[in-house]
Parts: C-alpha cells; sequence; structure tokens
C-alpha cells in the first residue's frame, strides 16, 4: 500500500509517497549531441532504468507555435480597439520553444525509464518529429484533443487550428489501455481566463483538467506511477492523484513548482477516483 502525500523523489519510487515536484530540467541535450552537459539539471537521468510505469507530458511547442502565438487579454482597451491590435500582439508564453535534440534526448531518457506508455503533447505540424526522435520505442498512434473554446484565426485568411496532436508510443511488446475500442480523440474546452474568473489559469499553457483526467483513465492504473518532464501548473499530476496513481513532477520554474505543490496539497488523496473506472467512472463530468 503506498503512503499519501508529499514526499521526495525516491520517495515516491519506492511507494513510500504519493507525490513530488522537482524543481530543475527534465532532460538535457546531451545524450545525442556531444559537447552539452548539464549535469544534475538533467532530473530523468538520475531515475533508474524501467522505474516508471508511464511519461504523460506537455512540453513546449514548437518555435512556429511561439511565434504566432497571439493574446485574448484586454487591458482595459475600447471594443474596437482591441480587435484592431489584436492580431499584432505577441503572447509572452514565459519559456522557449522545444528544439529537435530536446525531443531526442526526452525520448532517450523515457526509453529507459518507461515501462509501458509514453504520451507528448504537441502541435499538429510537430507530430512527425516526435514520432522520428523515437528509438526503441513503438510508435501507436496519434490522438487528438479538439480545444473547444480555442482562439480564432485573427487574420481571417486561413483556418484556426482546431486541435493538438498527442503522440503515443510503448515499449515493444505487448500493450494494453482502457479505452476499448474507441477513437483516440478527446474534446474539452480550453482553460481561459474569463471575465470575473482570473484565477482559472495558473499557467500560459495550461491544459483543462478534464482532458488529463479522460487520458490518464485511458492508460494507467491505480497505483501506477507516472512522470511529467515538464510539470507546469500541474495539471497531469492533479488526474494522476485523483485516479490512484502516484506521481512526479519536473518543472524548470520556481514560481510553477510552488503553485503545483500548493494545488497538490489542496487534494482530498481519500477520496481518488479510481474505484469508478468502469461504470461509476464513466458517469462523471470530466469536463
Amino acid at each position: 500500500m503506498i503512503a499519501r502525500g508529499e514526499g521526495t523523489l525516491e520517495a515516491v519510487l519506492v511507494g513510500e509517497a504519493r507525490w513530488c515536484v522537482v524543481h530543475g530540467e527534465g532532460v538535457s541535450i546531451g545524450e545525442r549531441h556531444a559537447g552539452v552537459d548539464w549535469g544534475a539539471r538533467d532530473v530523468l537521468a538520475t531515475l533508474p532504468d524501467l522505474s516508471v510505469d508511464h511519461v504523460l507530458t506537455d512540453p513546449p511547442y514548437s518555435a512556429a507555435v511561439h511565434k504566432n502565438m497571439r493574446s485574448s487579454k484586454r487591458d482595459g482597451l475600447p471594443d474596437v480597439a482591441e480587435f484592431a491590435c489584436r492580431a499584432r500582439r505577441q503572447r509572452d508564453l514565459h519559456f522557449d520553444p522545444i528544439t529537435v535534440p530536446e525531443m531526442e534526448a526526452l525520448c532517450d531518457q523515457v526509453e529507459r525509464i518507461c515501462r509501458r506508455w509514453f504520451a507528448v503533447f504537441s502541435d499538429v505540424e510537430s507530430c512527425h518529429l516526435w514520432r522520428g526522435a523515437l528509438t526503441e520505442f513503438e510508435y501507436i498512434r496519434t490522438a487528438a484533443w479538439f480545444r473547444e473554446g480555442g482562439a480564432p484565426q485573427f487574420t481571417g485568411d486561413r483556418p484556426s487550428s482546431g486541435f493538438e496532436a498527442i503522440t503515443l508510443s510503448h515499449r515493444k511488446g505487448r500493450k494494453r489501455w482502457n479505452g476499448g475500442g474507441k477513437s483516440g480523440t478527446y474534446a474539452f474546452p480550453i482553460v481561459a481566463n474569463r471575465a470575473g474568473h482570473r484565477g482559472d489559469r495558473l499557467n500560459e499553457a495550461q491544459k483543462p483538467e478534464g482532458l488529463m483526467l479522460a487520458l490518464a483513465r485511458d492508460f494507467t492504473d491505480p497505483g501506477e506511477l507516472i512522470v511529467d518532464a515538464y510539470n507546469g501548473s500541474g495539471t497531469t499530476g492533479v488526474a494522476a492523484l485523483r485516479l490512484g496513481c502516484r506521481y512526479i513532477g519536473i518543472e524548470r520554474r520556481l514560481e510553477q513548482v510552488e503553485k503545483a505543490r500548493a494545488r497538490f496539497r489542496a487534494l482530498n488523496l481519500d477520496e481518488t477516483l479510481h474505484a469508478g473506472r468502469g461504470k461509476r467512472m464513466r458517469q462523471l463530468t470530466l469536463a
């Protein structure tokens, strides 16, 4: 029986604690690209071989996505002025886009430490790069998150991006998931700071809790260990803990580490959803 509550990385690995959030880098780019050594900052490199069950993670997206991000924040401007300037204003995501070497380094570490599923979010245009970065794992499928309430295409000269990719891979050999024969599609509204709800979003690229609950429900089992190399606001961790799993999050920004820890500490871990993975789970409203 695993302990409830927060602990060290080592305690979570052996089942003496339920979760931890580590301040540091998930991966370095020194594995395949000589001359770069980040040492202790490479947290995944400290984990033993085959020590985790799943890696579910939402890394930064491509440089193209960062370049094209537009803010929907209103800065007190009148409606007409706000609309006119919105297409010109870049939104600062406060972190750099991911590079192919970082993708490859993450895949190298995942393939060493992970026993079962590796699920990674990306913009649709970059999912082939994740597939190409795999060497030991078998590519299985590209699932999709349909982003209800996403921003329109402000230029108006092309369709907006309506969904994001989830590249699914698995260690070679027997595989299993809990979704039966259904498709790998997930439709959930984005997390947005609406008027009067400024506390809704804790991170610039935060995923909705319902989405991560549905994804973790489909691919993990109670008691298993889930790792997220890009913890952010901790939504993957919330889903893991609510479903009776253990969780290790890794985050490079200290303010996000503290927000995630506070979020996890507020959870009632005596009340998880793992008992309802069958009929009762299907009755839950996850949105």
